[in-house]
């Protein structure tokens, strides 16, 4: 309510409700992903790499040989991520913005027989909504299915090389039983890690959107004049 007619004349009433009653979230939502769920899996991790380290050093690097892969895909989907989803933000805030306009203007609309014309754009700014939307979800997909396609790849790499060595006898089948549970654990708990990048992403771009607004710097003052000034020259002028 602090900012000033211009910055509310470029920012649509819709936009700011759709800021209002839905990025707003993403903070709760980024605050969860960040300071809950990311020290389970760390930790998670770290017990069963030592456990698997004291019993086979080798095995247990080969476990842990996906980590690099696993951090490179989401760096790489991450900044993608984000944009997918400020555009699908963006997209609907104008959408919001146009119903919130016509909704507010509909005896001018009627007035002006304008439902035709409004109806086309409604439906171009759905079809851009959709669109982006479609493209967040997909990007989303492909993010979580490269991730999946990586880790499975570790544990095939772990089978074949663990394999190879009990018929060598270098470890014993129940050695490589254990190794087969602890990279279904690392497995879970990495999965769950890219998740959580790929919340922080996504609700990032709805953080973005709220931080905007808290930053910007277009608030409608106080005056600063000396109010006993004021009110002198209105006595002399009433005089």
């Amino acid at each position: 309510q602090r900012l000033s007619l211009l910055f509310h004349t470029r920012q649509p009433a819709g936009d700011s409700l759709s800021r209002l009653t839905t990025d707003t979230w993403s903070v709760y939502t980024a605050t969860e992903a960040a300071l809950v769920s990311p020290v389970i899996h760390v930790l998670t991790i770290s017990a069963v790499a030592f456990a698997a380290w004291q019993l086979d050093p080798l095995l247990a690097a080969l476990s842990l040989a996906v980590a690099p892969a696993l951090a490179a895909s989401a760096r790489y989907f991450g900044h993608r991520l984000r944009s997918r989803a400020r555009s699908h933000r963006d997209a609907h805030g104008e959408l919001t913005s146009f119903v919130h306009q016509v909704l507010v203007s509909i005896p001018l609309v009627q007035a002006f027989n304008a439902q035709a014309r409004n109806r086309r754009r409604f439906d171009e700014l759905a079809d851009r909504w959709v669109r982006a939307s479609r493209r967040a979800v997909v990007t989303e997909a492909v993010a979580q299915s490269v991730g999946g396609v990586i880790t499975t790849l570790g544990i095939a790499l772990v089978l074949v090389v663990g394999g190879l060595r009990v018929l060598e006898g270098g470890v014993s089948l129940g050695t490589l039983l254990a190794f087969v549970a602890y990279v279904q654990v690392l497995e879970r708990e990495a999965n769950g890690l890219l998740s959580i990048h790929r919340t922080l992403h996504i609700a990032g771009a709805s953080v973005d959107r709220v931080i905007e607004v808290l930053e910007s710097d277009e608030a409608v003052r106080d005056p600063t004049q000396d109010i006993g000034a004021l009110k002198r020259v209105r006595f002399v002028m009433k005089g």
